[in-house]
């Protein structure tokens, strides 16, 4: 799936949810994505293919969404991706209240439903296991440079 793909499946999950899409362009968007209107809610969704790499959403592109959001005059924002998301970025979005949609297979799940521990401190370490297959399979075939 291309990242253009990724983008029109998270618009056509909110079309799906009654809401009227707009896409935004890919030059200057100014980190919103998608505008979602539903009646009076007018939702900023900044799109983030990371699923099958290392990078994750961290804080700072849910506090960049944040303002993006109100700069659109939007009455809320989320984060769609499939990939990670860092603690930090969750503990973000719920304190600011952004959505964090994590697309699996098929629809999404939203982060902030009890499906994340709210207390960074309550989250056991991460396995080898883990690690592995987050970062180090990836890397799989790649030549790494420094």
């Amino acid at each position: 799936m291309t990242p253009s793909e990724f983008e029109e499946l998270v618009a056509a999950d909110y079309r799906s949810r009654g809401y009227d899409v707009e896409n935004q362009p890919d030059v200057s968007d100014w980190g919103v994505d998608l505008i979602s209107t539903k009646g009076a809610e007018r939702v900023a969704v900044q799109v983030k293919m990371y699923g099958g790499t290392t990078r994750p959403v961290n804080r700072a592109m849910v506090m960049e969404l944040f303002g993006a959001a109100a700069y659109f005059d939007c009455t809320s924002a989320a984060i769609a991706t499939d990939g990670r998301v860092m603690p930090d970025a969750s503990d973000v979005a719920r304190k600011l209240g952004i959505a964090v949609l994590e697309f699996g297979r098929g629809r999404p799940r939203t982060a902030q439903t009890g499906d994340e521990v709210s207390n960074a401190a309550d989250r056991s370490p991460p396995t080898f296991e883990l690690v592995w297959t987050t970062y180090i399979v990836p890397l799989q075939g790649q030549t790494l440079v420094r």
